[in-house]
């Protein structure tokens, strides 16, 4: 927030939070509307923005959650929600409050707060018997993100799932989901699953929705969880609830067998609606034995649900000769998720090169020419045209396609190396760091460029020369490279200092220097570095006997 954003040195002190809540207070002591509003709103971004460091805001907001108008209220709620571990006794207190508005507000906040504000948890379970149904539902609701796992309020929870209220029984339910795998160990676990099995019949849709979440926490048997979402997606009209199920049936797929759900997503498939998609999901994840829904899967291509059918064919029988013309097509519309798709192709995607090449190519759409590189990563190494757009695309503005076009680059390997070097040859050239690192990563199909690694190990430009010192130790060993590593090594950024350990294990030497560097490696303050580190003393060691 902008009083935040003001403050020198990286932010507020305590003692000036503590004057911006004071002043903004004083704002607030007013009888017009937009100015409390306003001050109100303040506290609550000092608070959020602090999480925990506006403890003088507290009392403030415990006055302003009783205003009669909901913005303050709400504002208020949502300010003391990160005012925890200091507000959670003060809401409390606020769940006795005659107004149920207030008792609302307060269950919001603490909701928010969650596991820590487990000491509420007696009081909210009360509020099940709330006479306002709005309270009821909000203490069911925040009792399970609060992970309330107490035997009392999960029975509390059971008997508010029976209510003959449909939004009460909803919101029961869906606590009782959220309290998770806590549901599974409490006793009698019978009783429990007949009620939740009736709720997933239940007349009202928001029931039955909150039934199936309720329902993972039981930790059915697969078998028999498949056989229930088969039941209750046949005659399920709620596109809400069986959106629900699908994400149950993706969760499944790897673990038990889906054949008789099959006639069930074949029928989605040729609906083309909403539920196509998801059933397109879950027949790729079956694979081979979704092999009776092809025909429906190829009738699909074309139609609104062409990617997620042509992602469950390749799943299913791998005709890429099929494929790749409705992909051709579907490139310049969906070229991002048609690219993800190539590299689950692999070579099979060949033919789309050109359409690759032409996305990697393409202006203003850095997500697009994201995923382009990773593809051509996976089908670019035999064509020379690949090659050279990965590379010129090294000099894109944004890393992510540069990372992106590095990384293919190391999947082309060798077909690549030769365009490497002409890049690392020319003087002044922006790319040079890029070139040496892929040259090192590419590995020993890259020896050709040990001369040239060596030259620009002696330049000017700290990047250059540190990648170029790390892509000679992991191509040759060579020992010219050793001091520049160990430099690297103590002061190098994380990404350096992890790659000049890879290089020095890549060496394989073990003299003093380089041993002496990777022991005091294994103290970095980076896990990834120093786990690193760990591993390189244990080749050498191991090398050396």
């Amino acid at each position: 927030m902008q009083f935040y954003d003001d403050m020198p040195g990286g932010g507020p002190d305590d003692a000036a939070i503590a004057r911006q809540v004071a002043q903004l207070a004083r704002d607030a002591a007013t009888d017009d509307l937009e100015q409390r509003r306003k001050a109100v709103e303040g506290i609550y971004e000092i608070c959020y923005a602090g999480r925990g460091r506006a403890p003088t805001a507290v009392p403030v907001l415990l006055n302003y959650i009783h205003d009669a108008d909901d913005k303050v209220g709400e504002s208020a709620a949502w300010g003391l929600a990160y005012c925890a571990p200091a507000s959670v006794e003060g809401l409390i207190d606020c769940l006795a409050a005659a107004d149920a508005k207030v008792r609302t507000r307060a269950c919001a906040a603490l909701g928010t707060i969650g596991d820590d504000a487990a000491s509420a948890c007696d009081t909210l379970r009360r509020l099940l018997n709330d006479m306002d149904e709005t309270v009821r539902r909000s203490a069911a609701k925040t009792l399970g993100l609060v992970h309330d796992t107490s035997q009392r309020s999960i029975d509390a929870l059971f008997t508010l799932a029976a209510s003959p209220v449909a939004e009460d029984r909803s919101a029961a339910l869906h606590a009782l989901g959220n309290i998770g795998q806590a549901l599974a160990d409490a006793a009698p676990l019978q009783a429990r699953e007949v009620l939740i099995f009736a709720a997933l019949e239940d007349g009202d849709a928001d029931v039955r929705w909150s039934a199936a979440y309720a329902l993972e926490s039981l930790a059915l048997e697969p078998a028999r969880h498949a056989d229930l979402a088969m039941r209750c997606l046949s005659g399920e009209t709620s596109e809400r609830v069986r959106g629900m199920w699908f994400g149950h049936l993706k969760e499944l797929a790897p673990r038990t067998s889906l054949a008789m759900l099959l006639p069930v997503m074949c029928e989605a498939v040729r609906a083309g609606g909403h539920d196509c998609s998801p059933a397109c999901e879950v027949l790729a994840l079956m694979g081979p034995a979704a092999g009776q829904a092809v025909p429906d899967l190829l009738d699909a291509l074309g139609g609104e649900y062409s990617l997620a059918a042509a992602r469950a064919l390749w799943a299913i029988d791998r005709h890429a000769e099929v494929l790749v013309p409705v992909l051709a097509d579907m490139i310049a519309e969906n070229g991002e998720e048609v690219c993800d798709l190539i590299c689950e192709m692999g070579a099979a995607a060949a033919p789309l090169l050109p359409q690759v090449i032409a996305a990697l190519e393409s202006e203003d759409n850095w997500d697009l020419q994201w995923a382009a590189a990773d593809a051509l990563g996976v089908i670019a190494a035999q064509s020379p045209q690949a090659v050279a757009t990965l590379v010129k695309s090294l000099r894109h503005d944004s890393p992510v396609v540069r990372g992106a076009s590095a990384h293919a680059l190391v999947t082309v390997g060798a077909p690549a190396v030769s365009a490497l070097i002409e890049v690392l040859a020319q003087d002044g050239d922006s790319r040079h760091a890029w070139a040496a690192d892929i040259l090192g990563r590419i590995g020993h199909h890259a020896a050709a460029a040990v001369p040239l690694l060596r030259s620009r190990m002696r330049e000017a430009n700290d990047d250059v020369a540190a990648w170029s010192a790390i892509a000679l130790a992991k191509l040759g060993g060579d020992p010219q490279a050793i001091p520049a590593l160990v430099d690297l090594l103590r002061e190098g950024s994380q990404d350096k200092r992890l790659q000049a350990v890879l290089a020095l294990q890549a060496t394989g030497m073990a003299e003093p220097q380089v041993r002496g560097a990777l022991e005091a490696a294994c103290a970095d303050e980076d896990l990834e570095v120093s786990e690193a580190a760990e591993e390189a003393l244990r080749a050498i060691s191991a090398s050396r006997h």
